[in-house]
């Protein structure tokens, strides 16, 4: 599916990947400032503003993947 496609379809705690990252990089889109945060599989975050590339955007191979639960965030702080 596409990442709107993937997006609608979500329900609420989960979070969408590409079938190539599964294991690597969850992202969760947001209404906050960040936009969309990327987490590890354990709940980590990764990154509060992911910047997807245009091969992202135009891709057909989202995924939506498990509930993540979003954990202590130790790569930044507020």
């Amino acid at each position: 599916m596409t990442i709107i496609e993937a997006i609608k379809a979500m329900k609420d705690g989960q979070a969408i990947t590409r079938k190539d990252e599964i294991g690597f990089g969850y992202y969760i889109p947001t209404d906050g400032p960040g936009g969309v945060e990327m987490y590890e599989e354990d709940g980590n975050l990764l990154s509060i503003r992911w910047n997807p590339r245009k091969d992202d955007l135009i891709a057909d191979d989202w995924v939506i993947v498990k509930k993540i639960t979003p954990r202590k965030k130790r790569y930044f702080h507020n």
